[in-house]
């Protein structure tokens, strides 16, 4: 369903339509062709036959067609990768779907990842020291994470509780994912695969931050003694 809403919004950035435009000439809400587009939702056969009059295309090509939406992304080249900086992340997860929303964020080139599937974030809190250090940049690529792929996968999740860093695995279910942080002062947290709003896969980082043999000593110093205290902290 991904590749179809991909070839949707290819599309209708071909034929210079806005999200909102094409909507409402499909009688659908901004957010309700937004989930078409990527992928969370089912497009109605009425819907599919509508927007391919709308966009000059065909049933057979929409559907089949081996189409590419890193082609084009809402106006900008698509070598810019979307920055989801401190500021952006306090409303992210409500506005993620808002193509407005996403054309009024930064955007950078970023050499080895020129794709509009990329999007950098901002590291805010530090439940991921050492391995990811408050203030460092995350490159991303937008993932569709099954439950048998969810094993020790670093990304940034989507929920209504925010942007999270975290290392995914699999949950006692087929529906759930356990969230862990690489600091154990923060505790797993369980989610249910409808409560992931979208899911970016880390595949690289920016950083100010150079690394020295007594650095990681440091850090590792720092671990032990948090873990001492949840331990001492729990008897």
């Amino acid at each position: 369903m991904k590749d179809l809403g991909n070839r949707i919004y290819l599309l209708r950035k071909q034929a210079g339509l806005s999200q909102s435009e094409l909507a409402g000439k499909l009688n659908l809400s901004q957010s309700a062709l937004s989930h078409i587009e990527n992928g969370r939702v089912n497009i109605s056969l009425e819907i599919l036959i509508r927007c391919c009059e709308l966009l000059n295309t065909t049933v057979d090509r929409i559907i089949y067609e081996n189409t590419s939406v890193d082609q084009v992304h809402a106006g900008h080249p698509v070598k810019e990768c979307i920055l989801v900086d401190r500021a952006a992340q306090a409303s992210y997860a409500s506005d993620f779907s808002d193509e407005e929303y996403l054309d009024g964020l930064k955007r950078y080139l970023i050499p080895g990842f020129e794709s509009a599937n990329f999007r950098v974030f901002e590291v805010v809190g530090d439940s991921m020291r050492p391995l990811i250090l408050k203030g460092e940049f995350l490159i991303t690529k937008r993932s569709d994470l099954s439950f048998d792929e969810a094993v020790n996968c670093l990304c940034v999740v989507i929920s209504e509780q925010g942007v999270m860093v975290k290392r995914l695995t699999s949950g006692s279910d087929s529906e759930s994912f356990i969230l862990h942080s690489e600091n154990p002062a923060y505790d797993d947290i369980t989610l249910n695969a409808d409560e992931i709003l979208e899911l970016w896969t880390v595949v690289g980082k920016i950083t100010s931050h150079v690394d020295s043999p007594s650095s990681h000593l440091d850090s590792l110093v720092s671990r032990i003694e948090a873990l001492e205290n949840i331990i001492y902290n729990k008897k």
